[in-house]
């Protein structure tokens, strides 16, 4: 499943979340885009410490990217 089609769904798909407006679907998108981009995200297969750090590094407010990673990963599973 393609990620903003997961961030579609995902209220659909896990239990507890809630339905994601178009413009943070589109932000999410972005964002994982940009960190490909600038060569944070490297289409690693989970987030250890290394890729901790470099968010935390970059991005003010890493914790908007590092979920934007997870959501990806969740994505996968899809």
């Amino acid at each position: 499943m393609e990620f903003e089609e997961f961030l579609k769904k995902k209220h659909e798909l896990e239990s507890g979340q809630q339905k994601l407006k178009i413009i943070s679907v589109k932000q999410y998108a972005n964002r994982l885009e940009n960190m490909r981009v600038d060569g944070i995200y490297n289409e690693e297969q989970h987030i250890d410490s290394s890729l901790e750090k470099k968010l935390q590094l970059r991005y003010k407010d890493w914790k908007t990217y590092r979920r934007t990673i997870q959501f990806y990963l969740d994505s996968m599973k899809y």
